[in-house]
């Protein structure tokens, strides 16, 4: 009886841990977003006060010690730079939104005046820091039921094998 209690108790945490990795993705996926939103800008700091081409931009925008894995951004160093950014894009660990509105700096990087790129720059950082609030608030407001639903099948699970 006691093995079995134990073993229900172990469940129960089990079940909770996973729930909290559920979390615990959700508030990487927001954090992720503001470091994207950040590094968008970087690229319109560096438009505007050095003005480098969009090869030098991907060595030197990105925060190397962030949750942004870069490498293949900071590979693009010639070719067709729209097609680069967005090959570079699908390899980021994060969500289809915050990817899209990244993924949208390549059609704009290059193509327009100065002006017009640090207008769409700025509508896609506030777009991702937008989005970085909204994935937050979510994830905070569903704080309580990621531990209640982990501890709850845990117990329930427990009740079906006793």
């Amino acid at each position: 009886m006691l093995i079995r209690l134990l073993l229900c108790a172990m469940l129960s945490l089990c079940t909770l841990m996973s729930s909290m990795e559920m979390y615990n993705e959700r508030v990487r996926q927001a954090k992720i977003a503001r470091e994207l939103a950040e590094t968008v800008g970087r690229i319109r700091a560096m438009l505007r006060f050095e003005a480098p081409d969009v090869y030098d931009i991907c060595q030197r925008c990105f925060n190397s010690s962030g949750l942004i894995d870069a490498k293949d951004f900071k590979r693009i160093k010639s070719g067709d730079f729209p097609k680069l950014w967005k090959n570079a894009c699908e390899g980021l660990n994060a969500d289809s939104i915050s990817k899209g509105l990244f993924s949208s700096v390549s059609d704009t990087l290059g193509s327009f005046d100065l002006d017009t790129q640090s207008e769409r720059l700025k509508m896609t950082e506030d777009a991702l820091l937008k989005h970085a609030d909204e994935l937050k608030e979510q994830t905070c407001k569903s704080k309580k039921l990621y531990t209640a639903l982990g501890i709850l099948s845990g117990l329930g699970i427990s009740i079906l094998i006793i």
